[in-house]
């Protein structure tokens, strides 16, 4: 079955001649060769048409292996495996690959698993060439299901619904083009396909891959000598076999042929071939696809001949190139010969609607174009006679059913009504059986007035049969939204009567049937049709209006509309007062349109008069409102513009104002604010309320250090612009340039950081050579009141005007916290818990404390070094004697000494 398979591949190639060229085939089907060596060429670049260039696996796990007679990729971990046919010799323009793939063991969606690749020259090796380094590059896409794979493009990352995939073994086809324009090919499902240059198409069995039909080339510029697979995700076994690479021709002869132009059936073995094609030089035909006629050159149409004999005969064409590459693509016509009559149709029957006798079935009818119906073969034609006159014809539908209407009117009288077939190829059959039919038409009666589609006003309508008629009368009229009167009999056949509208709306008048008849057939009149007419009587009213504003400056339009069609408008009907009118336009039957041309500055207007046109029922028009325009030509000017302050920086850049003075009430302003140093121009607009505004709340942070100049002008409500008025200001940004440290501050322990008496500001010297007091804020640093020592602490500054400090300059203080404690001159330890010890609480804010106390004789009583530890009072013998005592405090982390005595005090 496999050889079958690649043999119809090769006789499908034979098919385009000799520009097909196989280039490179393997089915693995000798059994002398079980190796994937054995397949190999020895020198990459230069295999013969049976043999791969390179066949490489990342490791050992990864087989690869001729197994079963296929070329077998068994992946189960991670690692490249790839098969490569490079150094296709001359370069071809366009390509088929085509190979049978089995995928099995695949366990989990992998969008981009292996890619198919065409470039130039592609490396034998395990890498998967890049997007960039190949003409074409498609897909394979492995399913979470067992053996279920498909095609797509690069970088696809859906997962593929069950429909668009496939399982089991399929045939890969994939042509690619490199031509320099489009192509022709047959698909694997034997139809004609084109593919634009730099592009390729892939199929899947005979299923056009749609995602990849037409797909762009990735980099044109690459050629196509070299074919390269390579799986790199994922684990499956893929099973490839059937390998076919083909140099493709750049055309192929593709048709059509058409048997008398697509008809179904014939009765004659002569027939004209319709032919179209694509590519052919020549052409050929055959009545049963083996024995041909000679190939002639090509043409449009050919006048052949049909085997006799009852039955589908088919005709086969065949084209061919004038390279001698014949078309693949099977093509053929068929068409029915038949020369048997058709069996004669039922016998017409009279539609019951159109029986108009006392019974539906008694074949009388007062219809002068009655309608049959009947049955007979299905597609077939069929003719109805009166006698032997054909008063009407049609087909039978898939049923085999038909209805018929005569054309032809039928006088009083009695007929007989006969029907015949004509089958689809041509072959008449017998007349049918006769129906009896008698036509008893009675009067008809045409309804007519001198006024018509719309009135404002009674009118008279005549009403003329078609013979002579009686006991026709006022009564009988059926009448809508008016009322009849003065009924008259002119004559026999001619009536006039007068109708009054009621309301404004439409007027309907008819006769029905019956309402008269012939006094000598006794036959009533058929019903009329139903006279109508629109009543009116409403005056039309017309309405002006123009673009723009009341102020004008020059010519324009005016429009006017009336509330319904109208005639007889004019542009003479128009009142203008201090212009003139021209290009009178219908622009249709309710609007219109002219020019207005101003005469002198002042007021214009435009106006239409009363009863200058009427409507459909021939209403004059209302008046219309006056149409005024006032005619401005004088451009503004007098008007001034100025920036406010001195000077812009940086506070007032972010909300700037202009101040504009001697403006024109109403009139719109623009202005435009740029700068010598760049920066983005600022633009605004607005309308002047009043001769002297101020234009607030201008951002003007977008525009660059320099001289500003504001460019204002005003545009009045006619559209006159008045001059450009300037005014500038410099714009400067103040930068700071030094700032003056404080001097030392002297505080004591225990001073918090938030009361150190540090200045609010401080003295700053500015780019633009001004030298302010500036506020400053202090951090806090490393500063701790308490304890003793040197903090210098750091203050930011706040530039004034919403300056810079580019360098990022800053005030200094050094703050100077000295030892400070209080001493109690006198205690009473006496025993009653108050007072009882000497202690120094603040040393406890101190490190490295001695504390000693003497008597007179200048014996140590008491010695510590823990501040929180004081004297009891007592002497060397515990007692208690009262007295002056001399202390000495010393601490070493302030390197301070503190002398002076204390009093026990013995109650």
């Amino acid at each position: 079955m496999k050889r079958l398979l690649l043999l119809c591949s090769l006789m499908l190639l034979s098919a385009y001649g000799a520009t097909a060229q196989v280039l490179f085939s393997q089915d693995f089907n000798d059994p002398s060769k079980t190796s994937p060596a054995d397949y190999l060429a020895a020198d990459p670049n230069n295999p013969n048409a049976a043999q791969f260039s390179g066949l490489i696996s990342a490791n050992t796990t990864n087989v690869i292996s001729v197994t079963d007679g296929k070329l077998r990729f068994a992946k189960s971990i991670a690692g490249n495996m790839a098969f490569t046919r490079t150094n296709i010799s001359e370069a071809p323009k366009f390509v088929k690959f085509e190979v049978d793939l089995t995928v099995s063991n695949n366990a989990a969606d992998e969008p981009n698993a292996a890619s198919f690749n065409f470039a130039t020259n592609l490396a034998t090796g395990l890498g998967s060439p890049g997007n960039s380094a190949v003409h074409s590059k498609i897909m394979l896409y492995l399913s979470a299901t067992d053996g279920y794979f498909t095609l797509v493009p690069v970088g696809s990352t859906t997962i593929q619904t069950p429909d668009k995939l496939f399982h089991g073994t399929q045939r890969i086809t994939w042509l690619d083009n490199r031509s320099g324009a489009e192509v022709s090919y047959i698909g694997p499902d034997h139809k004609a396909y084109t593919l634009a240059n730099d592009a390729s198409d892939t199929w899947v069995g005979t299923t056009r891959i749609a995602d990849l039909t037409g797909l762009p080339a990735r980099v044109p510029s690459q050629d196509i000598t070299s074919l390269k697979f390579t799986i790199t995700a994922g684990a499956a076994t893929l099973d490839f076999d059937n390998f076919l690479l083909t140099k493709m021709p750049l055309a192929v002869p593709t048709g059509s042929v058409s048997i008398n132009s697509g008809a179904v059936a014939t009765n004659n073995t002569a027939v004209t071939l319709a032919i179209t094609s694509k590519n052919a030089a020549q052409m050929k035909f055959s009545n049963d696809g083996n024995t041909w006629s000679d190939y002639e050159p090509m043409g449009t149409s050919k006048l052949w001949s049909i085997p006799a004999g009852e039955g589908t005969k088919t005709v086969f064409m065949k084209l061919k190139d004038s390279n001698g590459v014949e078309s693949v693509q099977e093509i053929k016509d068929d068409i029915i010969f038949d020369v048997t009559a058709p069996a004669a149709p039922s016998i017409p029957d009279l539609l019951a609607s159109d029986d108009s006798g006392p019974s539906d079935t008694d074949n009388e009818t007062n219809f002068i174009k009655p309608t049959f119906a009947g049955t007979a073969e299905a597609g077939s034609t069929v003719k109805v006679y009166a006698g032997t006159v054909e008063i009407g014809s049609g087909t039978a539908n898939a049923n085999g059913e038909w209805v018929i209407k005569s054309s032809v009117e039928l006088a009083n009288g009695t007929y007989e009504i006969k029907a015949k077939v004509i089958d689809l190829a041509g072959n008449e059959g017998p007349l049918s059986s006769a129906l009896l039919i008698t036509i008893k038409a009675g009067p008809t009666v045409a309804i007519t007035s001198s006024a018509t589609i719309s009135t404002n006003a009674p009118f008279t309508l005549t009403f003329t049969f078609s013979e002579e008629v009686a006991g026709f009368a006022q009564t009988d009229l059926v009448i809508t939204n008016g009322v009849a009167s003065n009924f008259t009999v002119v004559n026999g056949t001619t009536y006039t009567v007068l109708i009054t509208p009621q309301n404004n709306a439409e007027v309907t008048v008819g006769i029905p049937a019956d309402a008269a008849q012939n006094p000598l057939t006794n036959n009533g009149n058929n019903a009329s049709d139903t006279f109508k007419i629109l009543f009116d009587n409403i005056a039309p009213t017309v309405a002006l209006t123009t673009p723009g504003t009341e102020y004008v400056k020059g010519p324009f339009t005016v429009t006017f509309t009336f509330n319904e069609p109208v005639t007889a408008f004019e542009q003479s009907d128009i009142t203008l007062t201090n212009a003139t009118a021209s290009a009178f336009t219908k622009v249709s039957d309710k609007v219109y349109s002219i020019l207005v041309t101003p005469i002198v500055a002042g007021e214009i207007k435009v106006s239409v008069a009363a009863n200058v046109a009427q409507d459909l029922a021939n209403n004059a028009n209302t008046g219309s409102t006056v149409l005024s325009k006032i005619y401005d030509i004088v451009s503004p000017g007098g008007y001034a513009v100025a920036f406010m302050g001195s000077r812009i920086d940086g506070i007032t850049s972010l909300s700037a104002t202009l101040r504009v003075t001697g403006a024109e009430h109403g009139a719109t302003y623009n202005y435009a604010i740029t700068s010598s140093g760049g920066g983005t121009e600022v633009k605004g607009s607005g309308t002047a309320a009043t001769s002297q505004f101020d234009i607030t709340g201008i951002d003007l942070k977008g525009l660059k250090d320099g001289v500003l100049t504001v460019t204002f002008s005003q545009t009045d409500l006619a559209g006159n612009k008045g001059a450009n008025v300037t005014a500038t200001v410099t714009k400067v940004i103040p930068n700071v340039k030094a700032v003056a440290n404080v001097s030392p501050i002297s505080v004591p322990v225990r001073t918090i950081f938030t009361i150190l008496p540090l200045p609010a500001q401080v003295e700053v010297e500015y780019s633009t050579g001004e030298v302010e007091m500036t506020p400053v804020t202090w951090a806090v640093g490393t500063y701790n009141g308490y304890h003793s020592g040197k903090y210098t602490l750091k203050g930011t500054v706040t530039p004034n005007y919403g300056g810079t400090n580019t360098s990022n300059l800053f005030s200094s203080v050094e703050v100077i916290v000295s030892a400070d404690f209080s001493v109690a001159n006198l205690f009473t330890p006496n025993g009653d818990g108050k007072n009882d010890t000497w202690i120094i609480p603040d040393l406890s804010y101190y490190k490295e404390v001695v504390v000693e106390v003497f008597d007179r004789e200048g014996v140590r009583l008491f010695h510590t070094t823990d501040p929180a530890k004081g004297w009891d009072g007592r002497n060397l013998n515990g007692k208690v004697i009262a007295g002056p005592y001399f202390y000495v405090i010393r601490v070493a982390s302030i390197s301070s000494v503190k002398k002076g005595v204390v009093t026990v005090i013995k109650d």
